[in-house]
């Protein structure tokens, strides 16, 4: 471990978390970024990221919807047409990416100061405030490396949603936070619901119109198409459909 590096599980800040990751973080796992971050700002909790296309503009995107307090670390002003003023890396940083990045003599000045700037990421400004934990998308190399490498020099969790589901990164939340998370259901998750629960309606009529009233809850009788695949429907998903129907429909107007 660099020797500028705080110690282990020393000065950690619940109030921090980083949330970074790859250009080339799959869409389906961007939406996902974008809600975890709103979820975590509307629970109070302060974003670390580096103002990158692809994830760090996702957990940007998501704490912003919240309105939650970001801390956006760039390598030089104006980076990708960001507007933080978060640019002026400390030279410890350097030091510390030096150590830690496998080859440093091979990169050019601008690597190195994207290397130095996700320090940052991971200690915060006065590199002595240390995140709680992490949250991204990486493959295994690239620049999201040297942030994650001090994170796991310092201690702390990281979670790679590229083979932790992000649910699981949820439940840790909770525990390191010692409350329960609450869950924001955006509003396009809603209508999604409704759709799927209009058809399910429909259905129940169907289903009432005909026959002596006597059916099987379990049996399957339709499907809906969803983007994780088609979900079979039993009679008893359509009665309760029709009580989330109306409870979403309120929710909405």
């Amino acid at each position: 471990m660099p020797s500028k590096l705080p110690p282990r599980h020393s000065k950690i800040s619940k109030a921090h978390y980083t949330g970074i990751g790859s250009r080339e973080t799959p869409a389906d796992i961007l939406v996902q970024m974008q809600r975890i971050s709103r979820t975590l700002a509307g629970n109070g909790m302060v974003l670390r990221s580096g103002g990158a296309l692809g994830a760090d503009r996702a957990f940007e995107r998501g704490c912003d919807l919240a309105g939650g307090k970001k801390q956006i670390f760039i390598p030089w002003k104006g980076f990708c047409a960001s507007k933080s003023d978060r640019y002026d890396t400390p030279d410890d940083a350097f030091d510390i990416a030096a150590a830690i990045h496998p080859n440093w003599k091979a990169c050019s000045r601008g690597a190195r100061m994207l290397h130095a700037r996700n320090v940052s990421q991971i200690l915060g400004s006065s590199l002595k405030s240390i995140s709680s934990f992490v949250v991204c998308w990486h493959n295994g190399s690239g620049g999201t490396m040297t942030a994650v490498n001090i994170a796991k020099a310092c201690g702390i969790p990281v979670f790679n949603l590229r083979d932790c589901p992000p649910e699981h990164a949820l439940r840790f939340v909770e525990e390191i936070m010692n409350e329960t998370v609450t869950i924001e259901l955006l509003r396009e998750d809603i209508e999604v619901l409704l759709l799927l629960t209009k058809k399910l309606r429909r259905m129940y009529k169907a289903m009432s119109s005909v026959g002596d009233g006597s059916y099987d809850d379990k049996i399957t009788v339709g499907s809906v198409t969803t983007p994780e695949g088609a979900i079979g429907l039993t009679i008893e998903d359509i009665r309760k459909g029709r009580k989330i129907y109306k409870r979403l429909k309120k929710a909405v107007q």
